[in-house]
């Protein structure tokens, strides 16, 4: 196609565009698919502001598109503050605001759901906003299948922070889409980092000096490597060295450090919930940063917040807590804290009247916090498995909070140097490390692969569709790798076809049901097949959901044993779902145990009594609920679509309640905090 001759922008509300800025807004003129790589930062989010505004200029539609619902909420308030709550939408699993709307933001699974289950996406572009997610894990097989399911004629806009294989990512949408795609990279930080490390001596060094302080070899000499040097053996007296009164003693350090060298405001990272607090409180408890005009501010900013959401102070758990904290310029930001309650911390912030906030990890991906200073505590995570180093990746997004622009001249990131930690990572120069490459995670689900069959039907066309995955384009041998996929759906089908999701036909009632379901597929289908959720109430439904939902924690030895109606039947169906092969034997266990904190929420009971007896802080207790309403919602959407081809099998009839009681259950949940919490 024939490529519209650009017009140059320089500038953009207000802001002068950069080079990179500037090359990624000529390319969107030229209707080019676009893969922005810059480190965090640098503003690449004003790419796609600057998208979204020549976009409703010319009365067409995007759909923007992040992995985490903070972000989302956080893009959608934006939006509708500049351009009217008509002109902008919001989808979530558990929100649904102006679909209509010519911009629609909405997570990333979302979407992916949408164009699976064929309810489409009518949009002339989609921001895939922190692209990179297409690495991750558990959640990168959502954004591949998402951008193979696109339909033809719609582009694309990739951010993310520095990835460094993008031209191979580009050459993979390329064979997609069938059309160029532009790349835009950008490897200079608007505002330079230094990197420095805070010695349990009080010091700050840079990395050679960190080496000899703690080898006692000095990597300036040249005289060794850093492989090479050998590494000193801990102590059982150096170890005892390491005691907690000596940790906080360090902490301390820090902290008057960052205040006589002016390095406010800071994020201080702790990858733990309960040590971010308890650092907070000790900090509190000696220190103070606010003048009486600040603390006035705080005051009023919390007032109003609440009387925004509709909200008074009693309503809120631990508010008194935290806003003694605000008050002297101190914040704690993580995901077990409530929506509401992050917000203010990131209002203050970004208003500058809190000088340091400790965060988890969740705090460097989505909300854009610039700060001064980044610390980490450790550097290293347990990811739910095993205690492990960060990758490159994981801490230069969070470094990146570091340096404000037009404030700072340079960030400052920070790190407490553990020597256990250090030596037995063999001391990594986190500036100069590379960056890992984003490479494929997808994996099919029982889910996917019913859209799939009622998509194309043919299963030549559905290895076909897999074939063009960035998995078999990564692989040395893709006709190997498209075998595999191939081999992969196939053992799938085969377990659907054995349950009877699958016939020759296509899809059964039951099959119909599932496609709807993102979540322990089989094991809700079957329950909603047998007439178990049928017959609950709409409390008890809303307690099952939150039963299916709930990720095992190690802390949840201490909840109260339940023993749910329906848990003897949801043990029979995980008994014989079982049976019909390995496949079918993952994602079947469910935790009864939370399953009374939202049954006795949704009959209406009070927060504070519903949680007297279970270790969930309010943050947890919000997104249980968030969860299991988004479960509902689906059950909601399979039972009305099973219905007309459950007719003929006589399963309508226990399928009839659900999509009624699913309905009255989310109703039940929605109310007082939960129902403040959408837009947080």
């Amino acid at each position: 196609m024939s490529r519209r001759q650009p017009r140059v922008p320089h500038s953009f509300r207000g802001c002068v565009l950069d080079e990179f800025q500037v090359q990624a807004a000529i390319a969107i003129q030229q209707e080019m698919s676009t893969l922005v790589s810059a480190p965090t930062g640098t503003g690449k989010s004003l790419i796609a502001d600057y998208l979204v505004d020549a976009m409703l200029h010319q009365g067409r539609r995007v759909v923007y598109t992040a992995p985490l619902k903070a972000l989302i909420n956080q893009k959608y308030r934006e939006f509708r503050d500049i351009y009217g709550g008509g002109r902008v939408g919001i989808l979530t699993g558990d929100l649904s605001l102006n679909p209509a709307a010519p911009v629609v933001v909405m997570t990333t699974e979302v979407l992916r759901n949408r164009l699976l289950n064929g309810d489409g996406v009518d949009a002339d572009w989609v921001v895939f906003d922190e692209f990179h997610y297409i690495d991750h894990p558990q959640r990168g097989t959502v954004w591949e299948e998402a951008m193979l399911l696109l339909p033809a004629g719609c582009r694309i806009l990739g951010l993310s922070a520095t990835v460094p294989n993008i031209g191979e990512l580009a050459a993979w949408l390329q064979s997609v889409l069938g059309e160029p795609v532009a790349t835009v990279v950008h490897t200079e930080r608007a505002v330079p980092l230094r990197h420095r490390y805070f010695t349990d001596a009080g010091h700050l060094v840079d990395y050679s000096a960190l080496w000899q302080h703690l080898t006692g070899h000095d990597l300036k000499a040249g005289t060794l490597s850093v492989k090479e040097a050998p590494l000193p053996p801990r102590t059982p007296a150096q170890l005892e060295r390491r005691s907690s009164l000596r940790r906080d003693a360090v902490h301390m350090e820090l902290v008057d450090y960052l205040q006589r060298a002016g390095l406010f405001p800071a994020i201080y990272f702790v990858l733990s919930r309960r040590e971010a607090e308890r650092m907070a409180r000790e900090l509190a408890r000696r220190r103070g940063f606010l003048k009486p005009h600040e603390r006035e501010a705080v005051r009023v900013t919390v007032r109003h917040i609440l009387q925004q959401v509709g909200l008074g102070p009693a309503a809120v758990p631990g508010l008194d807590a935290m806003a003694a904290l605000w008050s002297r310029g101190i914040g704690v930001h993580h995901a077990g804290l409530l929506p509401i309650v992050k917000h203010i911390v990131e209002h203050l912030l970004e208003r500058r009247i809190l000088r340091l906030v400790y965060a988890t990890e969740t705090f460097a991906v989505g909300v854009n916090m610039p700060v001064r200073t980044v610390c980490f505590d450790s550097l290293e995570k347990f990811d739910g498995q095993q205690h492990r180093l960060l990758t490159q990746q994981e801490y230069m997004q969070m470094a990146g909070r570091a340096g404000r622009r037009g404030l700072d001249r340079e960030g400052t990131v920070i790190c407490l140097a553990d020597p256990d930690v250090f030596l037995k990572a063999g001391l990594r120069d986190w500036e100069t490390e590379a960056l890992e490459p984003l490479t494929s995670r997808l994996a099919l689900s029982f889910t996917a692969v019913l859209n799939l069959v009622r998509r194309w039907g043919d299963r030549q066309e559905i290895r076909m569709w897999l074939g063009r995955s960035l998995k078999c384009f990564q692989s040395e041998d893709r006709t190997q790798a498209a075998e595999a996929l191939a081999g992969e759906l196939a053992e799938r089908a085969a377990v659907l076809e054995k349950l009877g999701y699958l016939a020759t036909g296509g899809l059964t009632a039951k099959g119909e049901f599932c496609r709807y379901i993102w979540l322990k597929e089989l094991l809700v289908s079957e329950l909603a097949f047998d007439g178990t959720l049928a017959n609950l109430s709409p409390d008890a439904l809303a307690g099952w959901a939150a039963a299916v939902v709930w990720e095992p924690r190690p802390q949840d030895a201490s909840l109260p044993r339940a023993a749910a109606g329906w848990l003897a039947a949801a043990q029979l169906v995980a008994d014989r779902v079982a049976q019909a092969g390995p496949l079918a034997r993952s994602d079947l266990r469910v935790e009864a145990r939370v399953a009374p904190v939202l049954q006795r929420w949704a009959a209406g009971e009070d927060w504070q009594e519903v949680l007297r007896n279970y270790p969930l802080e309010p943050g947890d207790f919000v997104a249980l609920c968030r969860q299991a309403v988004d479960l509902l919602r689906q059950v909601a959407a399979a039972a009305a679509s099973a219905l007309t081809a459950a007719d003929a099998t006589g399963s309508a009839a226990r399928l009839a309640p659900v999509r009624e009681t699913a309905l009255q259950a989310i109703a039940a949940v929605e109310r007082d905090i939960v129902l403040a919490s959408r837009l947080f």
